[in-house]
């Protein structure tokens, strides 16, 4: 696995994440550079594309599944693209995440800035399923359900801008 490969000092946390949310997937176009010059701090690159990955971005929902993308790692900028991905809805519908971006401008510190630009396409009760689990919560303490709007299909679009937390 790459884990066999990745020393643990290196970037700690983002490697610590790594093994523990990603289940499954494969890794192509994998490059990597690392820079010195003297009497500098080193300078590095990571860029690889991924597919069919299955990890878990939240412990409150399911894992997204058949992932392909893009990841980029430079300095401690880094930019995560799902070209195609899925996440199961609690009543069993399949949600898409097809073009979904994550962007943490500095990895460095614990609990970084991040901005998701998250695309979501399905069937609209699936849709709002996963928006009534944690961290969303939409309907929580309302009258609104999900049996009360309808059918039909959604797609939506949001920028969302937040720290990477540890979830307790």
């Amino acid at each position: 696995t790459v884990m066999g490969y990745w020393p643990e000092a290196a970037l700690s946390n983002t490697r610590r994440w790594l093994a523990q949310n990603v289940i499954e997937g494969r890794l192509s176009g994998v490059d990597f550079a690392l820079r010195r010059a003297a009497g500098e701090a080193p300078e590095h690159a990571l860029s690889l594309d991924f597919d069919g990955v299955a990890l878990r971005a939240l412990q409150s929902l399911p894992p997204i599944t058949e992932a392909a993308g893009y990841l980029s790692l430079v300095g401690p900028r880094l930019i995560l693209r799902i070209d195609e991905g899925r996440i199961a809805a609690p009543g069993g519908g399949a949600v898409a995440l097809d073009g979904s971006v994550m962007t943490v401008p500095d990895t460095r510190n614990p609990g970084p800035a991040a901005r998701i630009d998250l695309a979501v396409a399905g069937d609209l009760p699936d849709v709002l399923q996963l928006l009534q689990e944690p961290p969303v919560r939409l309907f929580e303490g309302g009258a609104m359900t999900t049996e009360r709007l309808g059918r039909g299909s959604a797609t939506l679009t949001a920028a969302i801008d937040t720290r990477l937390m540890r979830q307790e």
